[in-house]
Formats: structure tokens, C-alpha cells, sequence
């Protein structure tokens, strides 16, 4: 078993419960992390929120893998970047990877173990169609010549020193789609043994639909998934979806998509099962 949250976006007792719940179930295999792990950098305050959420990485996040994975060595634990989480923060990812706690899934992939007779990966991508907000790191275009319904009135990327710095919506729609991305994802390896991890949802599907019903998810990333047909696809960013649309899975072709929404307030996780990761998840909070 393999389970799966996203957009906790720093709430410690969401972690603790994840946790909790991959110590006490004895068939769990596997924790991914679906983008928007610690604090917004709003939320933080001061001048530096690159190094607010690296402390965060190290202070809390950290302690919490640590018992997990003294519990339970054999269980696999990653994830992905999202939207409001900052580059500069990876150096502390890192750090956790060391002490093998955490894998990192952005345009990488991993050996899960061997299930139903067979090895089974997990690959992920960060990217996200730009958007109105104004911490753009992971902004993209979606496809080559998109361009968003709302673009960021004054976007601001990392600097080098993790400082935030303005950029332009110009800059941002120079940068390599999400379209031109997911190819290097496929590249990784073979599709059909691979469960994929992208923060954001592909649109049309119930998965990626904001309050007033508008859908918002990727259509490169659903135009990818209809192409390659992967077993499994695991989703987050657009918080609300599920309770707007009654969704927290769907099919797409033969794969099934999945967004059990945030867990700021209250841990919404899901189950898959690895020796049928298409089949429907289940909940676990």
C-alpha cells in the first residue's frame, strides 16, 4: 500500500496523523507528498522565507521521518515541490536524503519494489500552469504558445541567494512548457510500471475545479496522460476540487487520476493499492 496526501502546506498535525497512519498500517510500502509541503512563504514573514521553509524542512519535517522511518524501515518516503514551496528549501530536502528519508520526485524517478511480480517506479513533476499568484518559481506555460486567462500582476521568482526578486509574465512564458517538460518525464522510463506524482491536475477531469466550477487543471498534463495511459496519476494544487466536483479520483482512458485535495486543516490522504495501483483508492482520513 502506498499512501498519498498533498498541499499540507506546513500543518503539523496532518504530518503527524500521515505518519501515524503509515506506522500503524502494516501493509504500507510507500509515503508520497504531492507538492506544498511547508509554510507559504506569506505565512512566514521576515525577508527570508526560503530559509523560514529550510528550517521548517529540518526542525519539524525532519524529527517526524526520523521516527517514521525507525518504525518502519522498509517504507519508501518522497515527494515533490509545489507552487508555494521555494527552491531554496531542496538544499534542506537534501540534507533528509542523506540520512535516506526522503527522495525527491521532480522530473526523477525511483524503485518502489517489486509488486504483483513486477518492479514499480514513482517519477514527478513540479510545473504548473502560470498562475494569478505571485510566487512564480514553478510557473510555466501549459502548452508552446498558451498563455494564461490570469497572469500574475507582479511575480516574484528566487534569487540566487533565495531572496525574492521580480520577474515579468513575459519571462515566465519564455520558459519551457509543461508540454515540453513531461517529454523529459516520460523519457525516465517505462510508463506502464510507473506511478507519476505532478502537483498539478489535468483538466477535465473533476480533479482541477475551482469554487464557481471553473477547471483550471493542466491540459498538457491531461493530453499526456491520454497519450502514455500510465496506471496511476497522483495530484494536488487545486485545494477545493474534490468538494466542488464530488471527485477525488477519476479515469482517464485507462488510468486513474487522483486529487484528495489539502490538508491544511485536516489530513485527506489516500490509499492505493501497489499490486493494483489503477484500481479506486481509498481513504484514509
Amino acid at each position: 500500500m502506498l499512501i498519498f496526501a498533498t498541499d499540507l502546506h506546513g500543518h503539523l498535525p496532518s504530518y503527524r496523523g500521515l505518519v501515524r497512519l503509515a506506522r500503524e498500517e502494516p501493509r504500507c510500502r510507500a509515503v508520497a507528498l504531492g507538492g506544498d509541503l511547508f509554510p507559504r512563504p506569506g505565512d512566514l514573514g521576515g525577508r527570508d522565507p526560503s530559509g523560514a521553509q529550510a528550517r521548517f524542512v529540518l526542525e519539524e519535517l525532519g524529527p517526524l521521518l526520523r521516527a517514521l522511518r525507525a518504525a518502519r524501515p522498509e517504507v519508501w518516503i518522497g515527494g515533490l515541490l509545489g507552487n508555494d514551496d521555494l527552491p531554496g528549501a531542496q538544499v534542506a530536502l537534501d540534507a533528509l536524503a542523506e540520512e535516506g528519508l526522503w527522495c525527491s520526485l521532480h522530473l526523477e524517478r525511483h524503485l518502489l519494489g517489486e509488486f504483483g511480480g513486477e518492479e514499480l517506479w514513482i517519477a514527478g513533476y513540479s510545473g504548473v500552469p502560470i498562475t494569478p499568484f505571485r510566487l512564480s518559481d514553478w510557473d510555466r506555460p501549459d502548452l508552446p504558445g498558451w498563455a494564461p486567462e490570469r497572469a500574475p500582476e507582479a511575480p516574484v521568482v528566487s534569487g540566487p541567494t533565495g531572496a525574492l526578486e521580480p520577474t515579468t509574465c513575459e519571462a515566465l512564458l519564455a520558459r519551457p512548457s509543461v508540454a515540453d517538460e513531461l517529454r523529459e518525464l516520460t523519457s525516465l522510463g517505462d510508463m506502464k510500471r510507473t506511478i507519476y506524482v505532478t502537483h498539478s491536475p489535468p483538466s477535465g477531469a473533476g480533479l482541477g475545479v475551482m469554487h464557481g466550477g471553473r477547471d483550471i487543471g493542466s491540459q498538457a498534463i491531461r493530453a499526456w496522460i491520454e497519450v502514455e495511459q500510465p496506471s496511476l496519476t497522483l495530484h494536488g494544487h487545486v485545494h477545493e476540487s474534490p468538494r466542488e466536483s464530488g471527485q477525488v479520483h477519476a479515469l482517464i482512458g485507462g488510468t486513474r487520476a487522483c486529487n484528495p485535495g489539502d490538508s491544511r486543516r485536516q489530513l485527506r490522504a489516500l490509499w492505493v493499492d501497489l499490486s493494483q495501483p489503477g484500481a479506486a483508492p481509498t481513504r484514509a482520513s
